[in-house]
């Protein structure tokens, strides 16, 4: 997130797990240069930080169900409510990088556009991923809407 909450994704956010953990630049990257990567959602200032990222479609981002078009607000997305409640209690700190982006399936999650959110993901290293994907799957959605 860019300090006025737009989604820029410019930048590498270095939270530093040591030189063999951090995200690797143009030439050994699937994900391009190090400005294809995200910034952390909280910009991390330790060198200890673990790694988070939420990748998938629109229910990441944080769309309603009943108004798509339309976000809840950053700390009402579970991912932050995970790093709030549940991993920053454990060992930590946690940096958040939120790769997803609306629309995504399964398809233009690991296939495309380039730079991918799979790609970012495997660049950034984490120790922990977690992904939504199926709001723009329309056999998923039908089989949901039908239970």
């Amino acid at each position: 997130m860019g300090g006025d909450g737009s989604r820029d994704g410019v930048g590498v956010g270095r939270c530093g797990l040591g030189r063999s953990r951090r995200p690797r630049t143009a030439g050994g990257s699937a994900a391009g240069t190090s400005a294809d990567l995200p910034t952390p959602d909280d910009p991390c200032d330790t060198d200890a930080a673990l790694r988070y990222v939420a990748g998938g479609d629109a229910v990441v981002l944080g769309a309603k169900k009943d108004q798509p078009k339309e976000e809840i607000t950053a700390s009402d997305r579970y991912s932050d409510q995970l790093l709030a409640e549940r991993l920053q209690e454990t060992p930590g700190p946690w940096c958040l990088y939120n790769t997803s982006e609306n629309p995504t399936d399964t398809d233009t999650y690991a296939g495309g556009p380039a730079p991918t959110q799979q790609a970012k993901a495997h660049d950034l290293r984490p120790r922990l991923i977690t992904l939504t994907l199926g709001r723009q799957n329309d056999t998923i959605v039908d089989h949901v809407d039908k239970c």
